[in-house]
């Protein structure tokens, strides 16, 4: 279903028809972007993004630095869309706060904690059901995390190419994903159970040294995976085709992808624990005293530093999907061609 310029590139098409199977692949706003193989489409008009004369104007922009510039770019679309992303994410977030605690009350009511099949540290201050929650938030943060990508990049996208979506279209868009965004989820992240249990089951004195066995590893297979979800919502493709486009994606840039999910990683986790020292900070300079309601203040600001921070992260990611697009594709040049000339279709 796929187009290819002159030298072989993935060509960006318009308002396609259905191929043989019936199939589209039309993104918001009439867009579409052709999937990288199977039969050629047939291309009409492009949409008013890409019309000669259209008041509409692309915000894409190659940058030396990649990471640097996902990075700053989900940073602005976070900042000009606050609002819609802010609340589109509670929205998102609620029910799988409400999954993992139900989870953990769960485990905690009908789990034995004696039981000797439990994994846990090995230490006589735990029951091994604490170690289970915790595998159970760590699994479910990370189901959230692409709920959220899929949103994000809905987004994000339809900004960077002179559009606008709002939060309802942008949320209908989410929910219709979701099903083949958790399939892909699935299928790309098998090895995170495992990790997180082997990790998470090892003694205090063992905790260290699992980690720095398994976080390079699983620093690798995140980035392999890294543009599954920006790719089923750009491209509208199933999720077994988004895992071997993101891969080859990847593979491309390896540098940048594992330079990306490092940087991250590592300015997410400092948000985050920003955001969660707030009220420590708060009580520490004796600006404000919470006294015994110091458990919800603590609680209060480690959710608002999820919000801010799991929406930046997947703004991000979907920025650096169209970093490496317009590094590796010259995606820009297509669409300049496109405005120029018209879409040049493959015949049949």
């Amino acid at each position: 279903m796929g187009m290819e310029t002159s030298d072989g590139r993935p060509h960006m098409t318009h308002n396609v028809a259905p191929d043989d199977d019936g199939d589209d692949v039309t993104t918001n706003e009439g867009a579409t972007w052709a999937p990288l193989e199977g039969d050629p489409v047939t291309a009409t008009r492009p949409p008013p993004a890409q019309r000669p004369g259209s008041t509409r104007r692309l915000r894409l922009r190659r940058s030396r630095s990649p990471v640097l510039a996902a990075l700053d770019g989900g940073g602005d679309v976070l900042q000009r869309r606050g609002r819609d992303v802010l609340v589109g994410v509670v929205i998102l977030i609620t029910p799988m706060v409400v999954l993992n605690l139900w989870t953990t009350v769960l485990a905690f009511d009908r789990l034995d904690g004696a039981g000797p099949s439990l994994p846990g540290f090995n230490d006589d201050a735990t029951t091994g059901i604490e170690e289970i929650a915790l595998l159970l938030a760590l699994l479910l943060a990370s189901l959230t995390a692409a709920v959220v990508g899929v949103f994000a990049a809905t987004i994000l996208v339809a900004d960077r190419f002179g559009s606008r979506v709002g939060l309802r279209p942008a949320l209908s868009t989410t929910l219709r994903m979701l099903p083949a965004a958790g399939a892909g989820w699935a299928a790309g992240h098998w090895w995170l159970p495992l990790f997180d249990a082997w990790s998470v089951g090892a003694r205090s004195d063992q905790v260290g040294g699992r980690l720095f066995l398994t976080l390079p590893v699983a620093l690798v297979l995140t980035a392999l995976v890294l543009y599954v979800v920006p790719v089923i919502v750009a491209e509208r493709v199933g999720p077994l085709r988004a895992l071997r486009r993101s891969a080859k994606l990847a593979r491309m840039r390896f540098g940048s992808s594992v330079g990306f999910v490092a940087s991250s990683a590592v300015l997410g986790g400092l948000l985050l624990a920003g955001m969660a020292s707030l009220p420590a900070l708060l009580e520490w300079t004796g600006l404000l005293t919470f006294g015994e309601y110091t458990w919800l203040a603590n609680g209060i600001a480690a959710q608002l530093g999820v919000i801010i921070t799991v929406p930046l992260v997947a703004l991000a990611t979907a920025q650096m999907y169209l970093e490496v697009r317009l590094d590796v594709e010259g995606m820009d040049l297509t669409l300049d061609a496109n405005a120029a000339f018209g879409p040049r279709v493959t015949p049949s």
